[in-house]
């Protein structure tokens, strides 16, 4: 079977906790947060989960702390501003 490398992309994401507004975020009658996945799927939110913006600009996937933490780093300031239009999704 041949291998293969994920191609290195930037994504936007923001740390969950139940006091901000995060976008993508939603909550059930029940007060459960929750995002919608680009499948259709509800996924509830624990506290410190991070919130990962999908490339549609629409949908959102939740990440564990410590798998985030092992998967993504920081951009340095002068990269994190993109191209002129500020959009560095790929």
């Amino acid at each position: 079977m041949a291998k293969f490398q994920s191609k290195p992309i930037v994504i936007e994401a923001n740390k969950f906790n139940f006091n901000d507004t995060i976008p993508g975020v939603q909550w059930t009658e029940d007060s459960e947060p929750f995002v919608t996945t680009i499948h259709g799927n509800m996924c509830y939110l624990e506290d410190g989960d991070w919130v990962v913006q999908e490339p549609d600009g629409i949908h959102y996937y939740p990440v564990k702390p410590d798998i985030f933490e092992k998967r993504y780093e920081p951009l340095p300031a002068a990269a994190a501003k993109g191209g002129e239009d500020g959009d560095m999704r790929t």
